[in-house]
């Protein structure tokens, strides 16, 4: 089964706007969102389908937050976003959680 455009990336990227975006994304960006699908996939298919949703809110979270793609995300932009977990009060356990869904 083919996957229809936009890709999730595209949709936690550009939000609402994603459907008009989508024909307008640059090549890499398309490359990221096809792996970020396929690795997924691969949270759901060898994992179980709750990391996959973990994962997926863990990189919507992200991406809200530090407003970059992610090839130009850094260290200290995810310290940064860490920062803000702490400061929005949620617990060690939550924010390991995240943070290992992020990689």
């Amino acid at each position: 089964m083919e996957k229809t455009t936009p890709r999730e990336l595209i949709r936690l990227i550009f939000g609402d706007q994603a459907n008009s975006m989508a024909s307008l994304v640059s090549e890499r960006l398309t490359r990221w969102a096809e792996a970020f699908d396929t690795w997924l996939d691969e949270r759901e298919h060898l994992k179980n389908r709750n990391m996959r949703r973990i994962a997926h809110c863990a990189w919507r979270d992200f991406l809200t937050f530090n407003k970059k793609a992610p090839w130009e995300t850094d260290e200290a932009d995810v310290l940064e976003w860490v920062e803000a977990l702490v400061e929005r009060g949620l617990r060690p356990s939550t924010i390991n959680q995240r943070l290992t869904a992020l990689t």
